[in-house]
């Protein structure tokens, strides 16, 4: 790429497809700069964006491929169940572990364009629920970056970019109709000299995609764990020394802003309760069998019903703690 080539990362979540596709919409046909996209997907989607985003499109839209060059004046996708990373010239597509439960994730690309062109990088966090891009936005940010957000009034669901809002200091926002204007105008300023990616944002690069990974390279970037399990391995958690952002992160390389911990926590919750719902009702069954098997004057009959009534009793609590559990945060 030319050295004063402009990259343009955007991360999106729920409401965020026909927010994109009125910022692609309205991109000029000359536009130079190279944009990368995470929009959060299920794993098992065929990846039906590129098709739909060049409808809207007059750049061309495609999906990200591994080990390729890209091209200014390209839109390049993550597919679904891969994280989108890139250095100075080449795109990279990993299953590293998730982050904020998602992968890919915003924080991921964000944070790997930042390490590979900082200055000259723009950064868009846009509609979604909970954390994913704050974290990348502020590296964004810390490299002398630009940091732009979907006005949160004008999202479909504002989560993502309130968030965003609340913890980098951004350097503007509109609504998703205004997004591609206020780009082309970032991308008409001279770069700035100064900026480059912290030690710890380089880390966590490699970490993401596993290139380096391991409780020592976690100790170098975050405190002692503060006695949290990870959701999804079940591993310690650290919190991150990251001065913008709560964040926590296990040594094997799933990462959690604050609010992406706390619903991944509410799933687990939920999960256990459902285990031990079941486990009391299937001995509750096995008890009430045995007592079956044996002639009511055995001396074991009372103790197996009684035992199996008391298991229906603890069921009946969790039903109705299950019933009590307030709906995810949004």
């Amino acid at each position: 790429m030319n050295p004063q080539a402009r990259v343009v990362a955007l991360g999106a979540s729920a409401g965020g497809i026909a927010a994109l596709s009125a910022v692609f919409s309205r991109l000029s046909p000359e536009t130079k700069a190279t944009f990368f996209v995470v929009q959060h997907i299920s794993a098992h989607s065929p990846n039906y964006l590129p098709k739909i985003f060049n409808q809207h499109s007059a750049l061309p839209v495609e999906a990200a491929t591994h080990d390729t060059a890209y091209l200014p004046g390209h839109i390049y996708l993550a597919p679904p169940d891969h994280h989108l990373t890139v250095t100075g010239t080449r795109m990279s597509l990993n299953r590293g572990p998730r982050e904020n439960r998602s992968r890919p994730s915003i924080d991921v690309l964000f944070r790997s364009v930042a390490a590979a062109h900082g200055p000259k990088t723009i950064g868009v966090v846009m509609s979604g629920l909970l954390d994913d891009g704050t974290a990348g936005l502020a590296a964004i940010k810390e490299a002398a970056g630009v940091a732009l957000i979907q006005d949160p009034a004008d999202a479909l669901f504002p989560q993502m970019p309130d968030h965003a809002r609340q913890h980098v200091t951004v350097d503007q926002m509109a609504p998703h109709h205004e997004i591609s204007s206020l780009i082309e105008q970032y991308l008409q300023q001279p770069v700035p000299d100064e900026g480059r990616p912290t030690s710890e944002q380089v880390l966590e690069s490699q970490m993401e995609h596993r290139a380096k990974s391991g409780i020592p390279l976690v100790n170098a970037i975050a405190e002692a764990p503060p006695g949290l399990s990870c959701p999804e391995c079940g591993g310690p958690l650290w919190q991150l020394n990251d001065v913008h952002v709560p964040r926590f992160r296990c040594h094997t390389g799933h990462a959690y802003g604050s609010l992406s911990l706390s619903a991944a926590m509410n799933d687990a919750t939920e999960q256990a309760l459902y285990a031990g719902l079941r486990t009391l009702e299937e001995k509750s069954r096995l008890l009430e069998r045995l007592a079956e098997k044996h002639d009511q004057a055995h001396r074991l009959v009372n103790s197996f019903s009684h035992r199996a009534r008391e298991c229906r009793e603890h069921a009946a609590a969790i039903e109705a703690i299950l019933k009590q559990i307030q709906p995810k945060e949004v």
